[in-house]
């Protein structure tokens, strides 16, 4: 039986993709992360999940790259086309959006619902960092070594980072 065929499957893959998606309680709490830190969420992220992000919500975003992420898509210029090809509706402006902004060839590159993870999972830390969360607690707490920790804080007293 293919993976996207198998319940089993599809359930491990949730676990492992590192974000609660809608449905899951801990989403919630995602939402209201995402609502409390929107600009420096949205500038952490890859253009296209800012864009979907900004202009249909945060729950479509990752409903959009949960079924499309970690490959590239074409922008078909067909607006209704392209919404059941992606399994998601979004609005016709996103659609003109991504199309104005796709590479050659009407083509963009999804990221993964990992990289989404990663990009929020860091605008936490350094949150924590700011709020001056004890580094020994962060990095247990979000799975990162000290020295990343110290990289983090290092960036941002040296004011490379947006606060």
């Amino acid at each position: 039986m293919a993976p996207e065929n198998d319940p089993f499957l599809q359930s491990v893959s949730q676990v492992f993709c590192g974000i609660p998606l809608p449905g899951d309680a801990a989403f919630a709490v995602i939402v209201e992360f995402y609502e409390r830190s929107k600009p420096e969420v949205l500038a952490s992220m890859p253009w296209v999940a800012a864009e979907l992000c900004e202009h249909e919500g945060l729950e479509t975003m990752l409903g959009f790259i949960e079924k499309n992420g970690g490959r590239r898509l074409y922008i078909a210029k067909d607006f209704k086309a392209f919404n059941k090809k992606i399994s998601v509706v979004i609005k016709e402006t996103t659609h003109e959006r991504l199309r104005h902004f796709a590479r050659d060839h009407s083509l963009i590159d999804i990221p993964s619902l990992w990289g989404i993870f990663l990009a929020l999972r860091r605008v936490a830390i350094r949150h924590f960092i700011r709020k001056g969360a004890n580094p020994g607690r962060i990095s247990k707490d979000f799975g990162v070594t000290d020295r990343y920790i110290r990289k983090e804080s290092k960036l941002i007293n040296d004011g490379d980072v947006c606060n």
